[in-house]
């Protein structure tokens, strides 16, 4: 895609980095709990990442 797009993963990443910030403090008090990477605590699936 990045060779298709230039700048594609760029652009995505710096969408969610704006977006994060939204996320944390909606889903702060939720059932639903974020995980963190344990290293740069981070939002991670698992807790490596």
């Amino acid at each position: 895609m990045e060779e298709k797009y230039p700048g594609a993963k760029h652009s995505i990443l710096n969408s969610f980095l704006e977006i994060l910030p939204l996320l944390k403090e909606k889903y702060k008090n939720s059932d639903y709990k974020i995980k963190y990477f344990m290293k740069c605590n981070e939002p991670s699936s698992k807790d490596i990442c």
